[in-house]
């Protein structure tokens, strides 16, 4: 099969996606801020309970720090390591028809398999870790037969690219 470049539509490039951990790191921050809250405006009707003992606000505020720069130095770190590799053009194409095409079951948790001329790949929505990860159940668009080229490092897609039919 040989296409030429503009016979293929870009579904998913690395690149594009740079702030992809953010929400993640976001939602940390609301977690952070009600941390706060707790120590700030202990008089609120919402932080006076008896239950809400000071080792559970230093607990609870640390706890919240703690995901918000994990999740926030995880995502950098794992882009960067992604877009880094792109850049320095160690990046591998593989082109041709999707084959052995396993989808992810549409009523539950589990991985989307397809394999594209010497390369196969496994993602699920599940799973953040920088690459191309939407699966079909989920409205992705790999599909049996369906004729793509995917950059990829690893064994992470970088760049889907699925021809334009």
């Amino acid at each position: 099969m040989h296409t030429t470049a503009s016979d293929y539509t870009v579904v998913y490039d690395v690149w594009q996606v740079a702030f992809a951990y953010v929400p993640f790191a976001g939602i940390a921050l609301i977690f952070v801020a009600i941390g706060v809250g707790m120590f700030r405006y202990p008089d609120l009707p919402m932080f006076r309970s008896a239950s809400i003992g000071k080792w559970f606000r230093h607990f609870f505020l640390g706890f919240a720090v703690f995901l918000a720069l994990v999740g926030g130095w995880s995502g950098y770190v794992t882009y960067g390591r992604l877009a880094g590799a792109v850049a320095r053009h160690e990046a591998k194409v593989a082109e041709g028809r999707v084959r052995d095409y396993w989808p992810m079951p549409a009523g539950g948790h589990g991985t989307e398999h397809f394999c594209v001329a010497d390369a196969c790949f496994e993602y699920s929505d599940f799973i953040v870790d920088g690459g191309f990860n939407n699966t079909a159940s989920h409205g992705g668009p790999i599909r049996e037969g369906l004729p793509v080229r995917v950059t990829y490092v690893g064994d992470k897609i970088v760049r889907l690219e699925v021809a334009t039919e």
